[in-house]
């Protein structure tokens, strides 16, 4: 049988990965990328970049972007990942660092752990969705219209699947930790 302590730093490496993953997705400007001829966009949650200049999506100066209820969502889950994932790796730590399985923080570090890749899971699911879908997007002072177009997969988005998976296995594996 496999011990408390390693599955708990596994399950806490794991983790700590996921949130990287999370923290990054979250702040690059590359959920999703489209390529026209000289001109190279890219768009995230939160802001635009076109070629090297980039500004916030609400910043209407520069991109007109319709921002309906995905992207709103999209950003409140994955900000709350960026959150909860941390707090599950803080509760795990104190966990395996104190060599003490109490129930009490072993349960709180499981369900935050099972949180966050659920979070994740849908706000990965809906940026990607958003971003690949045919986003209405016009950019100010070119003659490119999104309309129906939709962008490729980027980074970010990638990023974001990485960030799922890994929080899965160190979700199940924290949950197979059993208290003293």
């Amino acid at each position: 049988m496999v011990s408390r302590r390693l599955l708990g730093i596994t399950a806490t490496i794991l983790l700590t990965a996921a949130s990287i993953c999370y923290i990054a997705c979250n702040v690059q400007s590359s959920w999703g990328t489209r390529q026209y001829s000289v001109l190279h966009l890219s768009v995230g949650l939160w802001q635009g970049c076109l070629n090297r200049g980039c500004t916030m999506l609400n910043n209407h100066t520069f991109f007109r972007i319709f921002i309906d209820w995905r992207l709103h969502t999209a950003r409140a889950l994955m900000a709350l990942v960026c959150i909860s994932t941390p707090c599950a790796v803080g509760c795990l730590i104190f966990v395996v660092v104190k060599d003490r399985f109490e129930p009490r923080f072993l349960s709180i570090s499981k369900n935050l752990s099972v949180l966050s890749f659920v979070l994740g899971l849908i706000g990965m699911a809906i940026g990607i969705r958003f971003f690949t879908s045919g986003t209405q997007l016009t950019l100010s002072g070119t003659n490119i219209e999104m309309g129906g177009a939709s962008l490729t997969m980027g980074e970010a988005a990638r990023n974001s699947i990485i960030g799922v998976g890994l929080n899965f296995v160190g979700a199940l594996i924290a949950c197979v930790i059993q208290p003293k």
